[in-house]
């Protein structure tokens, strides 16, 4: 098991956010991703505080925010040139995603031998398990700490194959500010499957079963998502469980480094 993961910049940024943890957590307007600070509304947090938190980390994420006016103002701050990695938003009740999340299960029965479960408290050996496959994957391994449920209620869904190989992973966490925009809502994502089990729907099955099953966990009223506007696949995944495009809002990060962020 690894606490923090990727090049050293990446791993120097998380160890940032970790020893700012508690002043992140206190703000209703921002939120600890794990990998990158966010911003949940920047006009209200104010775009010279945006400024500053971007050039102390290197990149800091704008989540579920309105794209326009988000974009706009970052190119204001930044200049035009400014690199904008850009997540398609997606979100709904977790009454709507677990009815939903429900059919798909009914839909997709696993192979015989295979099994899945979803815990709010993971061991240290399958932790280190859904970050290798997430690395394998090119998905950004978050760091321990986060995985674990330590600091934020948070829920790892995972399926193992007749040989009890980890075959697919998926991650959900509630680290927003009990007052701020995000309240009670989780994040959910990271699905990764191994590249030798794909094409068996491992991945929306993953994806249904993190939010029928980690709600009562996690606790939370809603889940939200993020996915990349050309990965087709995962935009029909998301949309199966349940979780609806809002077509004018986004994640959006703000990277000054060039460095590598998530597929």
């Amino acid at each position: 098991m690894t606490d923090f993961l990727g090049d050293p910049s990446m791993v120097a940024l998380q160890k940032m956010l970790v020893a700012r943890r508690d002043i992140i957590d206190a703000d209703p307007l921002c939120c600890n991703g794990g990998r990158l600070m966010h911003f949940l509304d920047p006009d209200a947090a104010g775009w010279d505080k945006v400024k500053s938190e971007a050039e102390r980390y290197g990149m800091v994420g704008l989540m579920m925010v309105e794209q326009a006016a988000a974009t706009a103002g970052a190119r204001a701050i930044f200049g035009r040139d400014i690199q904008l990695p850009t997540w398609t938003a997606y979100a709904a009740p977790a009454a709507a995603t677990t009815k939903a999340s429900g059919q798909v299960i009914a839909d997709r029965p696993l192979p015989p031998g295979w099994t899945v479960a979803t815990t709010a408290r993971p061991d240290a050996d399958l932790i280190s398990q859904c970050q290798a496959l997430n690395h394998i994957c090119g998905v950004a391994p978050s760091p321990e700490y986060y995985l674990s449920g330590r600091h934020y209620a948070s829920a790892l869904t995972t399926i193992h194959d007749a040989n009890g190989t980890l075959a697919a992973s998926a991650f959900a966490v509630d680290r927003h500010h009990k007052d701020g925009p995000l309240a009670r809502s989780a994040f959910a994502g990271s699905v990764s499957v191994l590249p030798d089990h794909r094409g068996l729907g491992l991945g929306a099955l993953t994806f249904a079963h993190l939010l029928r099953d980690s709600q009562p966990l996690i606790g939370c009223t809603h889940f939200h998502a993020g996915v990349k506007a050309d990965n087709v696949p995962s935009s029909r995944m998301v949309a199966a469980a349940g979780l609806i495009h809002d077509p004018t809002r986004a994640v959006i990060v703000i990277n000054l480094t060039g460095g590598y962020i998530t597929r």
